[in-house]
Formats: structure tokens, C-alpha cells, sequence
């Protein structure tokens, strides 16, 4: 069974994992995701049924979105992270009758595994591989002998473990040796915790150092780091108090906005107090409103009936008339010019007239001229 622990990359164990900080959290969320985005997924080989060896290439099993998104939502809840770890207690204990019989059994020596060299069994969650006894499954390691093994710092990481992971178990150390060390002990002691080069220790404690999960001090001639879980404390309660500072500012602007929502609602019903009082309540007055508004459109239209009587526009009418009267007597003198000039022309009156009364018709008299405006 795959855990959520295992979908982010990060040590099953319990003693391990529950010195994992938020910010170890969040970046084994981002390196998860990266990881395993379907743009990034590798080419692995694929190894047979009860083997760990490879044989074909194909795309290795990649975790989907929604199950990094769901694993780091559990496991950085503590609520929802501590049934978690309860639920994989409880089924540790019910598959795991097999393997107590074989821890109580005789055992003897010394010897180093990697894991990578076992078969695994997902129905029952250990790892196993034959003897010289002939037992297929002589050998085997149960999930709690990892616990026991790490409680006894017997377990380093795997060569393949996520950066997040081995950070954690780096802090972890830290946290139980209770000491400083200087970065010469370090390059030697840290290796074999996390299972990293000496070339990479540098990388890493400047890693844990610029998110504030160690401390590193320059004595001497060279730096010292530490590490106590009094100061993963207090970073937490920095946390926790600056959260509820928020929460308290918070509080007072929902404060502030109830006290404004009562003051309106206060104001609201003293004028609707006042309108009852006065006989009216704010129903009857919006329906005198939309009544007025009826009542006026009704009377601008009745006075546009009447526009012709308005002194306004009798002005403008009048001062109409006396300008077209004006261009009309600029015309007839206008005629009267052209008249006269014709006629000097020709010096033939009936042929004149003849002219002026085709153009100008019925406004024009033989003998007389046009007629007056």
C-alpha cells in the first residue's frame, strides 16, 4: 500500500516524520509535483514480476495531481495527519502476526540490506528474499523493524530518496544529538545519516540554513551549526502567534461592520417610525411617487396641445414671419431691377411684360407691376 508519506517522498517512520516542518512540507509538495508532472516523468526500466531487476523500458508510474494534492493536504493538517498515522498503525498490527513470529525467532550477526534488493509484498507491507534454509521468505523486514532500526539510528536513507527526505532525516539528527558541530563533523557524520556525498553536505546544511531550520554560526575560523527542538517551538508559537494577531484584527473589523449594520438599520427604522406617524408609511409613499410621475407626464402632454397660445412661441413666430417678409421684399426689389434693366434693353414694354409675368405668374400685373406683400 502506497502511503501519502511515500506519494511526497518523505520517511514513514514516525520518529522521522514527525520532526517534518511546514516549510520541509511544502517543499517536498513543490519537488512531488515537479517530479511526477506528466511533462517531466522519465524513462525507467520496468522489472519483472518478483524481481527487481530491469528488463524494458517504459514511462515509470507517476502520481497524479490530485493525489499529491490530497497526500499534502493530510499530512500537513496535524488533526487530519495524526488519524492518518493511526489508521497505518492499526493496519501495521493487523498484517503484521507473520513477522512478529519471525522477530522473536533466532537471529544472529551483523549485516547490512538495501532495501532495493527485496522483493516487496504490498498485501502485507514488508520486504522479504529466500535463504540458504530454502525459505522463500527466510529473510524479511517488517515496517516496525524500520521504526526499531531507525529509534536505534541503524537506518539511513535510501541513495534514491527525495531531497525533502533526507533533509528531514538530517534535522532529525540534529534535533537528537543536542550538540553543535562544526562543518568537519558534519562532512563526515552526515553521510551516512542521509545517505548523501560529502560533496552535497554544504548544499544541504545551506538548504535547512536559509529556511530557518538550523542555526549557523561563524567561531573561530569556521562555522557551527545546531539545531534543538526549542527553536522548531518557537517558530511554531512565532506562527501561531502571528496568526492570531490576524485572527484578532480580523475580529475587530467584523466587529466595526456589525456595529455600522446596526446604526443603518437603527436609522432605517426611525424613518419608517416617523413616516407612520405622519399618517404614511414608505409603501404609500413610493405609490403617491409613481402616481405624481403619471399625473406629470399627463399635463406635458396636455401643454403641448396648447403650444400654439404660448407667448414664447408666439415671439418666435412673429420674428419668423418678419424675417421671410424681409428676403421677400429683397426679392421683388431684386425683380423690379431686372425689369427696369430689360427694358432699357429693348425699349419694348409688352415684350417685358410677357417675360416678368411668365417667370413671376399670378404675382405679377400687366401694367401695374407685382403685386404688394
Amino acid at each position: 500500500m502506497v502511503t501519502y508519506y511515500e506519494i511526497l517522498g518523505l520517511p514513514n517512520s514516525r520518529d522521522a516524520a514527525r520532526f517534518l516542518t511546514p516549510q520541509l512540507l511544502k517543499a517536498a509538495y513543490r519537488k512531488s509535483l515537479l517530479q511526477h508532472h506528466p511533462d517531466k516523468v522519465q524513462q525507467v526500466s520496468s522489472p519483472e514480476p518478483g524481481s527487481t531487476k530491469a528488463t524494458n523500458k517504459q514511462p515509470s508510474s507517476a502520481y497524479t495531481v490530485d493525489q499529491i494534492t490530497k497526500a499534502y493536504s493530510i499530512i500537513s493538517t496535524p488533526k487530519l495527519r495524526e488519524e492518518y498515522d493511526r489508521e497505518l498503525a492499526l493496519e501495521s498490527q493487523r498484517t503484521g502476526e507473520f513477522g512478529a513470529q519471525q522477530r522473536n525467532g533466532f537471529r544472529t550477526g551483523v549485516e547490512t540490506v538495501d532495501l532495493d534488493d527485496l522483493d516487496f509484498d504490498e498485501k502485507e507491507s514488508l520486504w522479504f528474499r529466500s535463504c540458504r534454509c530454502g525459505d522463500d521468505r527466510g529473510f524479511l523486514i517488517r515496517e516496525e523493524d524500520l521504526e526499531e532500526a531507525v529509534d536505534d539510528g541503524e537506518l539511513a536513507a535510501p541513495k534514491s530518496a527525495p531531497p525533502a527526505a533526507k533533509q528531514a532525516l538530517i534535522l532529525d539528527w540534529f534535533h537528537r544529538s543536542l550538540s553543535a558541530h562544526s562543518f568537519k563533523d558534519l562532512e563526515k557524520a552526515l553521510p551516512a545519516v542521509a545517505s548523501i556525498s560529502g560533496m552535497v553536505v554544504k548544499d544541504y546544511l545551506q538548504a535547512l540554513s536559509d529556511e530557518g531550520l538550523i542555526k549557523v554560526e561563524k567561531i573561530g575560523s569556521g562555522n557551527w551549526y545546531w539545531a534543538f527542538v526549542s527553536d522548531a517551538k518557537q517558530s511554531k508559537e512565532k506562527v501561531l502567534h502571528d496568526l492570531q494577531a490576524e485572527e484578532t484584527k480580523l475580529k475587530i473589523s467584523i466587529a466595526d461592520i456589525k456595529k455600522h449594520i446596526t446604526e443603518a438599520t437603527a436609522q432605517r427604522d426611525e424613518d419608517d417610525e416617523m413616516l407612520e406617524d405622519n399618517g404614511m408609511d414608505r409603501q404609500a409613499l413610493l405609490e403617491a411617487h409613481e402616481r405624481l410621475l403619471k399625473e406629470t407626464a399627463s399635463l406635458d402632454k396636455e401643454l403641448a396641445a396648447y403650444s400654439g397660445s404660448d407667448p414664447t412661441e408666439v415671439l418666435r413666430k412673429e420674428k419668423e414671419i418678419q424675417s421671410l417678409k424681409d428676403d421677400a421684399e429683397q426679392f421683388t426689389d431684386n425683380l423690379e431691377c431686372i425689369r427696369s434693366y430689360l427694358l432699357d434693353l429693348t425699349n419694348d414694354r409688352e415684350q417685358v411684360a410677357l417675360v416678368m409675368q411668365s417667370t413671376c405668374g399670378d404675382e405679377y400685373i400687366p401694367g401695374e407691376g407685382l403685386k404688394e406683400l
